[in-house]
């Protein structure tokens, strides 16, 4: 077939005022039973002993003149009811939430003199009655078991067995109540100033929204000792400690046929995007990595550092960013024309580890110097440095700091970035009790590969041969098509969070004696390029590095076909292309297809898809934007909602009759993070926005299917103030799509596939896309409303028929003239 350029549309959306057409039907918000009258009673008193032990805490200070940080628990297996425990209009702040023995904590910053608030609201819970019958204010006071002072151990939203013991100091992620801006730089500056004595701090900050994060090295009862602090801080967490026959030839042999390739070697044009590479550094003398890196390319977060490659780490990884494996390009013998170059940045230091470990901050700093050194460069960004998987998909400094740089909250610039899933632990100890692939299905992606912006890359392999004459006896742990025995997955995770990994590539295999020995092989990794501390200029390399690093090159080359395509396009086209293997499919067939995603995400990207169309694959982009929300009345709603009219070869897909046909659709957008663990709840979304897609039924008319998807003659949401929002997305009918609305929704990348007969097809050229909500509507106070979201819509329409041409029924309305790629 011939390769075809993806068409881009430029036609533009028609747009309308979106407004969800459903009533939003809460579930009831259940309560333990309670003894009215004692329950108010108790809560009372505990609330003034709060109060109290307060006043102890501030002997210097007058009653009125400090905030009361309080600790809100619920029984067991019951919630809080987390937004009625809030009142911006009071300035009481719920400033984190999480839990311990399946009992909800909420930690409240009540301001001066404002605790009538909730004692007034338990007068009336015990005295007044509702039109229900109920108390009034029943679900807020019957939600909570008790009340008290908060101490140091409430700001604690780490996984509960890492905090600290007495007298251990650790290094501590610190998040402050502290928003960026003039107001923000007054708070950390005093911070800093109450805190300088017992406490080391970090001169490294990332900034949010309303949170500001740093690290601080010490013992909780440096924290305890300073209750002026407890007004300042949000939470606590434990600061990130990260993991960190060519080869049989002599190194004689080996800079043959490395000299053989370098004479086939085409280097990158000057204005080729790169492969930013965030590691141990590059050996970019390497004859091979020459052609694609020079010395000014390559930097340092500290600048005390050298540029050269202390590990090997990083440049193993370069070989496989710029080359891919390359046992595929020994044996050719065809001309090697790079699309992309190469840039390094060190973020690991020469011995030990960072310290202290503020990776989001590094993370950002070391892009960053690229950015400054090459400003109008495309780059892909390659991170394989994780650490811990004890967060459990939940948001972290790190992830929330790369998904802030990913979206360009900042600076306005998007930037596109590949982040290594993470390598099962202890793999090869022999009383590790690993077990493939269970082991790999309970460890979870490491942190900050959770990150929804980024492109998460676990693990797969197709090498299960072994050659070598010293292995034998020993045979390959995965089957062709399946895991990687270090690829981590996210199957443990609860259903909110994002889909992850996002794709799977070639991480190789490893192999076990009949001894239950397992150990790396040669046959079963990838090859590529080694730091020449021995001569050697050839290595093996492999787990989900390597599939990250070949990810990257992937977004690289896609990058140098389509340079002006957005990173969330990029993104998005890596996913659209992808598929899983049979063997995946066989693994977790159809019942199981959230396990099938959350093991292996949308499968194994196809570069040939990704960057070429054809006669009968037809790839058509969007890229734009809609207001997600807006004020009207004093109220935020949804505001936009785009109705894209496709140029769609209707006529010859009716003319195709029964033949089977595949559109496969896929939306791709950034967000903006807000991390603070604050419940997740209707107000307190990680997420600034959602969108969301559907397309038009068959039988739909275009105005039924706007009239479906949004209507201006019913009321907006008529949500209970308590109610949480769940907004599921419009049924898609009976279309076949092979996961649905319900399970593709998740995070900010969304893809899924229509097949059936073409005439079915044929009437189903309109899609919409909506906004669901997220907290630039929720969180009014912070003026984030107003703000329009960029997207990327990727459609593709394909036959298995291959002497059917829809690119030129497309291309033709469209007004181009169909481009072949020689």
């Amino acid at each position: 077939m011939s390769k075809l350029r993806h068409i881009q549309i430029e036609q533009q959306p028609f747009r309308a005022t979106y407004t969800y057409p459903k009533r939003v039907i809460s579930a009831e918000f259940k309560c333990p039973p309670r003894d009215r009258a004692v329950h108010a009673q108790r809560l009372r008193q505990e609330l003034q002993n709060v109060e109290a032990d307060a006043a102890d805490l501030h002997p210097q200070q007058s009653e009125g003149s400090y905030s009361i940080i309080t600790e809100f628990r619920s029984d067991p297996d019951f919630e809080l009811m987390l937004d009625s425990l809030e009142n911006r209009p009071q300035r009481i702040e719920v400033v984190n939430v999480h839990k311990e023995d399946n009992v909800t904590i909420a930690v409240v910053r009540v301001p001066p003199g404002k605790m009538s608030f909730f004692l007034k609201r338990i007068g009336k819970y015990e005295t007044e009655t509702a039109k229900s019958g109920r108390p009034l204010n029943a679900n807020l006071v019957e939600s909570i078991a008790s009340a008290k002072l908060a101490v140091v151990r409430s700001l604690w939203t780490d996984e509960p067995t890492l905090f600290p013991q007495d007298g251990h100091a650790i290094w501590w992620e610190v998040w402050l109540r502290c928003p960026r801006g003039p107001q923000g730089d007054q708070v950390l500056s005093s911070f800093r100033q109450e805190a300088a004595q017992p406490i080391k701090l970090d001169d490294r900050v990332v900034r949010f929204k309303e949170r500001t994060v740093l690290l601080a090295w010490c013992a909780p009862q440096d924290w305890a000792n300073l209750p002026n602090l407890m007004d300042s801080l949000a939470e606590l967490r434990k600061a990130k400690e990260p993991a960190g026959p060519y080869v049989a030839m002599t190194p004689a042999d080996q800079a043959a046929v490395v000299k053989e390739l370098l004479s086939r070697v085409k280097p990158p044009p000057v204005e080729a995007p790169a492969v930013c590479v965030l590691d141990t550094g590059v050996d970019w003398g390497h004859p091979l990595l020459a052609a694609g890196i020079g010395q000014a390319s390559a930097f340092t977060v500290n600048p005390n550092w050298l540029t050269n490659d202390h590990n090997g780490h990083g440049t193993e990884v370069a070989g496989l960013c710029l080359y891919g494996c390359l046992t595929k390009l020994f044996p050719a013998t065809t001309t090697v024309a790079l699309t992309h170059c190469l840039e390094s940045v060190k973020i690991l230091p020469p011995q030990g580890v960072n310290d202290p470990k503020n990776y989001g901050a590094i993370t950002q700093e070391a892009v960053a110097r690229a950015e400054k050194a090459f400003p109008n460069r495309n780059r892909s960004v390659y991170l394989a440095v994780t650490a811990d998987d004890w967060d459990q998909g939940y948001p972290t400094l790190w992830s929330a700091a790369i998904d802030q740089y990913c979206s360009g909250e900042l600076d306005d610039k998007r930037r596109l970035m590949f982040i290594c899933a993470g390598n099962v632990r202890d793999l090869m100890e022999t009383d590790s009790g690993y077990q493939y692939p269970k082991t790999n299905h309970a460890e979870g992606i490491q942190d900050p590969a959770q990150s929804w912006n980024a492109v998460t890359v676990g693990a797969c392999t197709d090498l299960v041969r072994i050659h070598a004459a010293d292995r034998q006896g020993w045979n390959p742990i995965a089957t062709k098509g399946c895991l990687c025995p270090a690829s981590t997955t996210s199957m443990l995770w609860d259903h909110e969070w994002p889909i992850k990994p996002d794709i799977v590539m070639e991480g190789g295999n490893y192999a076990i004696d009949g001894l239950g020995r397992i150990d790396a092989a040669d046959d079963l990794s990838l090859l590529t390029t080694a730091r020449q501390i021995s001569r050697r200029l050839l290595t093996t390399f492999g787990d989900t590095s390597a599939a990250t690093a070949l990810a990257a090159r992937m977004g690289a080359i896609i990058q140098s076909r389509y340079p002006g395509f957005w990173p969330e396009t990029v993104r998005g086209l890596m996913v659209h292309s992808a598929e899983w293997t049979p063997e995946m499919l066989a693994e977790f067939p159809y019942a199981q297809r959230k396990d099938r995603l959350r093991c292996y995400g949308w499968g194994v990207p196809q570069l040939e898809k990704a960057i070429w169309s054809a006669e009968n694959a037809v790839t058509l982009i969007y890229e734009g934007q809609l207001q997600p929300y807006d004020k009207t009345d004093g109220k935020v709603k949804s505001k936009d909602m785009h109705v894209h009219a496709l140029p769609w070869p209707a006529d010859v897909l009716q003319q195709l009759l029964a033949e089977p046909v595949r559109m496969r659709v896929t939306l791709s957008y950034f967000i903006e993070p807000s991390p603070g663990r604050q419940g997740w709840t209707r107000k307190h979304r990680y997420a600034s926005h959602g969108l969301r897609f559907d397309v038009k039924r068959p039988t739909e008319s275009l105005d039924d299917f706007r009239n479906r998807l949004s209507s201006e003659v019913q009321a907006e949401d008529q949500e209970n103030e308590q109610a949480e929002e769940t907004v599921p997305p419009p049924k898609a009918g009976n279309q076949p799509w092979s996961l649905g609305p319900k399970l593709r929704a998740r995070g900010s990348i969304h893809s899924d596939w229509w097949e059936g007969p073409a005439s079915n097809l044929a009437a189903c050229g309109c899609i919409g896309i909506f906004p669901v909500t997220g907290w630039w509507r929720e969180r009014h106070h912070l003026e984030r409303w107003n703000r329009a979201a960029r997207y990327s819509l990727i459609v593709t329409l394909e036959t298995p028929r291959t002497d059917i041409d829809l690119y030129t029924a497309i291309a033709t309305q469209v007004g181009i003239t169909p481009q072949i790629e020689i």
